[in-house]
């Protein structure tokens, strides 16, 4: 996936990253349940809340980073089931997160706490 930006401030981008997500009839699709920065690196643990997988909590990171004109800022996400290439995830994170889905995730945690 590639980046979103907006004319917004790096705040703003944080809250609306984190904020509750809908589906289109209004259901509550997912939360965050908690995250921080590191640098610009977003780290959040987030919980799905409709269909199959409800309930299953998973970590994504979002990199953030300001416009090329300068007029506002930019996210990139990476969910962990990719594998991203970057390792100051809290810790905390992967023991509350569900199992992993994938290799991928799964190497990635292991990398994270080795780290």
């Amino acid at each position: 996936m590639g980046w979103l930006y907006s004319n917004g401030t790096r705040k703003d981008n944080i809250r609306r990253i984190t904020d509750v997500q809908y589906t289109a009839s209004g259901e509550v699709h997912s939360k965050t349940l908690r995250y921080c920065l590191r640098g610009n690196n977003l780290w959040a643990l987030t919980e799905l809340c409709v269909g199959p997988e409800a309930g299953q909590k998973y970590i994504t990171l979002y990199l953030l980073r300001k416009d090329h004109y300068g007029e506002g800022w930019g996210y990139k996400s990476i969910d962990e089931s990719c594998g991203p290439c970057y390792y100051n995830c809290p810790k905390s994170y992967i023991k509350e997160a569900s199992e992993p889905i994938n290799q991928y995730a799964a190497e990635w945690r292991e990398a994270v706490l080795a780290n």
